[in-house]
C-alpha cells in the first residue's frame, strides 16, 4: 500500500466524518439522548450524547470503501458492533439485567463465530 493511498484512506474518512458529526449532533438533539449539565458535570449546556455513532459511521465508510475483508477485519467489526450496541444505550431504557443478557448473548455469538471460522477455514 502507498503512501497516497494511505492518505487517500485517512482524508476520505476524516473528511465524512468531520462533516457527519453536526448531523448526528442534530439526530441526537431531535431523539433527545443529550447531557443534561448537573452539578457533577463541568459543561454548562446540553450536549449531544451520540458523537461516537458518527465516528463509528466514518470507520465503516472507510472499511466499505477500502477495507479488504479478512478473518481479522470481522472480528474488529463484530466487536466494535457488540461495544456499540451495548455501550450506547444513551436513550434506550434498559434494566442493568436485559443490559446485561444483551451483552452476554453478542459475546456468546463472537465466540461461535470464532470457533466457527477456526475448525472451518483453519482446519
Amino acid at each position: 500500500m502507498t503512501i497516497e493511498k494511505i492518505f487517500l484512506i485517512v482524508g476520505v474518512t476524516f473528511l465524512f466524518t468531520v462533516l457527519f458529526i453536526p448531523i448526528v449532533g442534530k439526530i441526537a438533539c431531535f431523539i433527545g439522548a443529550m447531557d443534561i449539565p448537573n452539578a457533577r458535570k463541568v459543561h454548562t449546556k446540553p450536549i449531544p450524547r451520540l458523537g461516537g455513532l458518527g465516528i463509528y459511521a466514518g470507520f465503516l465508510l472507510g472499511y466499505m470503501l477500502f477495507g479488504e475483508q479478512t478473518i481479522q477485519m470481522n472480528a474488529v467489526l463484530i466487536g466494535s458492533i457488540i461495544i456499540i450496541i451495548t455501550g450506547n444505550n444513551n436513550f434506550l431504557t434498559f434494566s442493568i439485567f436485559y443490559s446485561s443478557l444483551i451483552f452476554i448473548l453478542l459475546v456468546f455469538l463472537l465466540i461461535i463465530n470464532y470457533l466457527w471460522v477456526f475448525f472451518v477455514y483453519l482446519l
